[in-house]
């Protein structure tokens, strides 16, 4: 697998679907406290996954407060549509299904275009060699989900990790 000439690097991004929205402020001041180096922004649009979390109007408010980086993770089916207002409402990147219908290279384009890091994420049944490639020389990070997305609260998939180790070998 082709890879970028850099030194790899793992990355501690807490997800806030696991947070207490109630005490949202106080959550990202933990992650932060414990030295997390970014928070893992869950955006679902309801037809992408079947569920709708939060969108740029509370990230913009977390942003305000926040000093780290937050990595919108797109779970919706038009990315393009969104990344105009999380540019806006301050995210440090924006992660993209490769599944998703209104995908594309020029995707991944507009994010860098628009001041954001870009990243592509694949689900766990997608297979890697197939699918990455083309998109390697675009991007700043690749999330392999161990999970199937939509849904907090789910096992890690250990026979997931095998795609991680085919990729960065």
């Amino acid at each position: 697998m082709a890879q970028k000439e850099q030194k790899l690097k793992a990355v501690i991004a807490p997800s806030l679907l696991a947070a207490d929205f109630t005490q949202l402020g106080n959550e990202v001041a933990q992650i932060q406290d414990a030295g997390a180096d970014a928070i893992h922004y869950d955006i679902m649009d309801g037809h992408f996954v079947p569920n709708i979390t939060m969108g740029p109007e509370i990230l913009a408010a977390l942003t305000k407060t926040c000093s780290i980086d937050i990595d919108c993770h797109l779970m919706v089916t038009h990315p393009d549509n969104i990344l105009n207002a999380l540019a806006k409402a301050g995210a440090t990147s924006c992660t993209v299904h490769i599944e998703a219908e209104g995908f594309t290279k020029e995707t991944l384009r507009k994010i860098k275009k628009l001041g954001m890091k870009a990243a592509i994420a694949i689900k766990p049944k997608t297979m890697v060699e197939n699918n990455i490639e083309e998109y390697i020389d675009l991007v700043d990070m690749v999330l392999i989900m161990t999970v199937e997305p939509g849904f907090g609260g789910q096992q890690f998939m250990p026979d997931v990790l095998h795609k991680v180790r085919d990729l960065y070998s």
